[in-house]
């Protein structure tokens, strides 16, 4: 299947020629390199904060707008950082944040936290990730989620069994090693990576149903699987699997920042801007009347 010449929803430039529809990881974008799976993420994004499609580039400057990424694509991660009061998190490095472990300092500040492809890498149990990733919001904020998941009935844990599975090499060979319920030690070696050999290892295949899930016993509602394609943006899919989530409450109401919680805030900042523009007019006219020897005397 060929995708059709397409604008770019990261960088917002438009592909001259057509890509061919492989996998979630291709379809690259000539110029900033963004693929189906990262455009797709800033599709539902935008779906999900202004109920329409935007590319990223035409996103409104609202440092009001308070949002979080886990390991986020730096080729979206830094245009976020500029036009919202957004920051990029790692597992590896700072700004270090574990995903299995909440922060109180955080708890309920984010209108929007992105999590793509990071709950297939979490060590067991995963529940403590989604049980995260719900206390971040705020109660009108919303979650965009992806991860691999399939249509069987249960999700596929690589180390059901295993307790504190560990990663290790012996002999220039990955190995995980761990123990079972009766203490024993056990050496695995059907190891799957992702990004290439010992970048990460995947712990899981979801399920979609399990996925839906985990998200609701973790508080989330309305959870959506968005299978709405854009091939204007460049963003179509393969399958019905491992489409991006739009999770929280923003079905319906116009998109999340013009939910009733956000709506106050941002009328806030719009009479601030307009008054810091008044002010700056008065100033400049005031000046030059001075020099001019009119206006009032100070």
């Amino acid at each position: 299947m060929m995708m059709p010449v397409f604008r770019c929803n990261i960088c917002g430039v438009g592909n001259r020629s057509a890509v061919k529809l492989s996998e979630r990881e291709g379809g690259l974008c000539s110029n900033c390199g963004s693929n189906i799976r990262l455009r797709s993420v800033v599709l539902a994004l935008s779906r999900a904060l202004f109920n329409c499609e935007l590319a990223l580039t035409d996103f409104p400057n609202l440092k009001t707008v308070r949002g979080l990424g886990f390991s986020d694509s730096e080729i979206y991660a830094r245009p976020l950082e500029r036009l919202f009061s957004y920051s990029n998190t790692y597992f590896h490095r700072e700004p270090r944040f574990d995903i299995a472990q909440s922060d109180p300092a955080r708890l309920g500040l984010f209108d929007f936290v992105i999590c793509s492809e990071v709950l297939e890498h979490v060590a067991p149990p995963v529940e403590r990730a989604f049980a995260t990733l719900r206390a971040l919001l705020k109660p009108s904020g919303v979650l965009i989620l992806t991860v691999p998941y399939g249509l069987d009935d249960e999700t596929i844990e690589r180390f059901d069994g295993i307790a504190d599975p560990r990663l290790v090499t012996l002999d220039g060979k990955p190995l995980v090693i761990g123990r079972d319920p009766e203490g024993s030690f056990i050496v695995r070696d059907d190891i799957v990576f992702h990004g290439g050999p010992g970048a990460t290892l995947e712990m899981r295949i979801f399920s979609e149903s399990a996925l839906r899930s985990h998200l609701e016993n973790a508080g989330f509602a309305n959870v959506a699987f968005d299978a709405a394609e854009s091939p204007e943006f460049g963003v179509a899919y393969p399958g019905p699997c491992s489409l991006p989530v739009i999770v929280g409450n923003w079905a319906g109401n116009g998109g999340v920042l013009f939910s009733p919680a956000n709506t106050g805030e941002l009328l806030e900042e719009f009479v601030r801007v307009q008054r810091k523009l008044l002010a700056a007019r008065e100033s400049r006219w005031l000046r030059l009347g001075r020099l001019l020897g009119l206006g009032p005397k100070v």
